[in-house]
């Protein structure tokens, strides 16, 4: 049986108002610490349990936050970690929804409000956004977009990775290769997408024809395969610039499956920056996005979206790097 306020407030003999007041956190002169002590103490002995659902038709808050992720991949699966730690210290949780395998994402996002939370961080999801504002233009809650895939539209912390791009695929210049590919995924195969642009901008700079090598998915699975399938028909290339790290692992598999040793026969590049990239027997060079700043930046925006919401637009505009390691050193 739930403990409620009421049988707290029964067993010290004080009023509701009192008990909630302590619960609550709310700060008042005409209550002492003593008698904040004992209530707390009482609670926790009780075995007390906030009711979210009750406190929520009151104060029309209910210190959830919404979190949109396009997959749940490992650098999806870190972001998710380092946002919990930002929020917790607020009292909020978080709620986690792939917008990939949602066996209908668009209907989701057009209904949304009725999940009744306290403010929406969208992770790369800017299709999402768009649907979400687009069938919902009267409804205010708090959303900030973040990622290399971004509304600019509102608040949003946004990852550039075209500089990143550039920087990488110079690099691979810069270690000898004369024909770098791109590992990329169907969804990431077009002009516009700042990998996709960064790359090919770098190569026609060189004069050299751009190399794409298109996986149906950008996973390690789709990348390990494509690899294979690309090898049987074609020369191998000297360089690869990958979509993701995911697909750069991928990659890497395939490549000593066949026997072609990495950096010497192929110098490979990838991009997020997971932790997995450093622990291969050749750690992976990576475009490395400010994951730590771009979350605790996101969580800020949202949070001051949600106590003042007629602040200022809140944008900014992070900048990936290039980490070199062994799998694109040479000599």
């Amino acid at each position: 049986m739930r403990v409620t306020i009421r049988d707290i407030a029964n067993r010290l003999n004080l009023s509701t108002a009192t008990v909630s007041k302590v619960l609550s956190g709310r700060e008042s002169t005409f209550i002492s610490e003593a008698t904040r002590q004992k209530v707390l103490e009482t609670a926790r002995e009780m075995g007390y349990r906030p009711n979210r659902v009750a406190r929520a038709l009151v104060t029309g808050k209910t210190d959830i936050i919404s979190l949109w992720a396009e997959t749940l991949a490992p650098y999806h699966a870190e972001v998710v970690n380092l946002l919990m730690d930002q929020m917790r210290p607020y009292g909020f949780e978080l709620i986690v929804t792939d917008m990939v395998k949602h066996p209908d994402w668009r209907a989701y996002c057009e209904k949304f409000p009725q999940w009744q939370v306290d403010g929406i961080i969208a992770l790369d999801s800017p299709r999402c956004v768009r649907v979400y504002h687009e069938a919902n233009p009267m409804v205010r809650t708090p959303l900030v977009s973040i990622g290399a895939y971004y509304v600019e539209e509102g608040d949003f912390v946004g990852v550039d990775l075209y500089s990143g791009a550039m920087e990488a695929t110079q690099h691979l210049l810069q270690a000898g290769c004369r024909r770098p590919a791109y590992l990329v995924c169907e969804y990431g195969n077009h002009v516009g997408d700042a990998r996709y642009d960064g790359y090919t901008s770098v190569m026609q700079q060189a004069g050299l024809e751009p190399l794409v090598i298109v996986a149906e998915q950008s996973s390690r699975p789709s990348a390990r395969q494509r690899m294979h399938e690309y090898l049987d028909e074609h020369p191998c290339p000297d360089g690869l610039f990958c979509f993701n790290d995911e697909m750069a692992i991928g990659a890497y598999r395939a490549l000593c499956e066949r026997g072609i040793r990495v950096p010497d026969d192929v110098a490979i590049v990838g991009c997020d920056g997971i932790m997995d990239t450093e622990y291969l027997e050749r750690p992976l060079s990576t475009v490395v996005q400010p994951v730590a700043e771009m979350c605790r930046l996101g969580w800020e925006f949202l949070f001051r979206r949600i106590e003042n919401p007629s602040v200022a637009p809140q944008q900014v505009l992070l900048r990936a790097h290039l980490v070199v390691r062994d799998s694109s050193r040479r000599g």
